[in-house]
């Protein structure tokens, strides 16, 4: 086993809101090494959800942390803590555990619950954002930041391929965090055909 890999499979990670994002993230994760993974989101496997993966037919009507635990099951053998509850300030300790990094991709007002828990206790946390760049506009805007930093970011769209390029870029930073201490902030603009 590499370095690398015995690294990663040590780190507890902790994963808020399971949409395109975070459940692409948590797979990411676990094909490069991630093993001690959590899974936070309280919403069920949508039609919507369908047209990305890692969610299937099969995956239809049941709650996400249940399709992704069994899609972390499935390709790695993993079995993730799953929590399918809607996040409070009265359980987000609990939820969120020993957790030495968090990912934050919801799109609600459990996103600032999220993050300023993680600016109370110190914990990073890795905010994945995909937007528009304006209302009505055809553009978006992915963003990844270390909310850690005083900042608190609470706007997430769900838009295409854009999430399956942030989820990418977040295994990329959580990877470099978890091995190297690295923390980097990335804003990414597709070109607009």
């Amino acid at each position: 086993m590499s370095t690398f890999i015995r690294e990663l499979s040590h780190y507890e990670i902790c994963i808020c809101g399971l949409d395109v994002l975070g459940s692409n993230i948590a797979v990411g994760l676990a094909r490069i090494g991630a093993q001690r993974l959590t899974l936070i989101d309280d919403e069920k496997v949508t039609p919507e959800s369908l047209f990305y993966p890692p969610f299937g037919w099969a995956d239809l009507d049941c709650f996400r942390t249940k399709a992704i635990s069994h899609e972390l099951i499935r390709c790695k053998d993993i079995l993730p803590d799953a929590v399918g509850f809607r996040v409070k300030d009265s359980n987000i300790a609990s939820f969120i555990g020993d957790a030495e990094l968090v990912v934050n991709t919801f799109n609600d007002e459990q996103a600032i619950i999220v993050a300023q828990h993680c600016q109370h206790f110190s914990i990073p946390c890795l905010r994945v954002i995909v937007s528009k760049t304006q209302a009505g506009s055809e553009q978006t805007r992915v963003d990844l930041m270390w909310e850690d930093e005083g900042r608190i970011h609470s706007s997430n769209d769900d838009v295409g391929t854009e999430c399956l390029i942030a989820s990418a870029l977040a295994v990329d930073l959580i990877a470099d965090f978890a091995l190297y201490g690295q923390k980097e902030n990335i804003e990414y603009i597709p070109a607009v055909a």
